[in-house]
């Protein structure tokens, strides 16, 4: 500025000349436009889920019950199981998972909660694998973990079902549901604690998951134990009927 002093650089203003003493904020378009979630109605997961190969469709079934992500449902173990005997029903032992800080977004140890259809899966699988939950059965009869549920077989059952949707629903098929991801198996909460407007067929357990849920798990107080039968939509008995390999 040659040597201009501050004095002469507000002078200037006075001659039309504008300087800032601030920089202005400027918000920059984003390059990519956020995909919104589609969420499955229940006429919609009973075209979907059938088309899955039987591990895939016990996986889809968990995470539409319990709101769990796709990580977390692949890397599940069965030393974060844990019993809760206050839950019980005369048909069903009740157990949750208790997720370490070690593999939760904030660090902190989560507990996700199983309903009924979630616990069925649970059952289905138990003893197949010695770490983990959730597997598949290789060419050679070994048991592997699944890497991932978005794989070359879930968008194959995805494009099948695609393909049947007018025929079977008597609708046009939505993009929406052509291009449905794992993602969209989790139920969305409007705001953190509300009314869930997700698939009317998802569990909402998100909402017992955090803290209040783990504090329950270890206090073992049967009264401050909810049923989550009575609180959590159900899938269709049809969905857990057709879970074999």
């Amino acid at each position: 500025m040659g040597g201009r002093s501050i004095a002469h650089l507000w002078r200037d203003e006075q001659s039309g000349l504008t300087w800032l003493a601030v920089a202005p904020m400027i918000k920059l378009e984003s390059k990519y436009k956020k995909r919104q979630p589609y969420p499955l109605g229940w006429d919609e997961q009973a075209l979907l889920f059938p088309e899955l190969a039987g591990h895939l469709q016990r996986m889809a079934l968990f995470a539409v019950n319990t709101g769990a992500r796709q990580e977390k449902i692949c890397g599940l173990k069965w030393r974060w199981e844990q019993r809760v005997p206050e839950l019980d029903t005369p048909a069903i032992q009740r157990t949750v998972f208790v997720l370490p800080g070690s593999v939760t977004k904030n660090g902190e140890p989560r507990v996700l909660v199983l309903n009924d259809v979630a616990q069925a899966v649970i059952g289905e699988v138990r003893r197949q694998h010695r770490t983990y939950v959730f597997t598949y059965q290789d060419r050679d009869k070994r048991r592997n973990r699944v890497g991932r549920i978005n794989n070359k077989g879930w968008r194959a059952a995805r494009r099948r079902a695609a393909q049947r949707y007018k025929e079977i629903l008597e609708r046009e098929c939505p993009l929406g549901f052509k291009k449905i991801r794992v993602h969209d198996l989790r139920p969305a909460l409007a705001g953190g604690r509300g009314e869930p407007r997700g698939s009317p067929g998802s569990a909402w357990a998100q909402d017992l998951a955090d803290d209040d849920a783990l504090q329950r798990g270890r206090d073992r107080k049967p009264l401050e134990c909810r049923q989550l039968s009575d609180e959590v939509p159900r899938i269709s008995r049809a969905h857990g009927a057709s879970c074999s390999e």
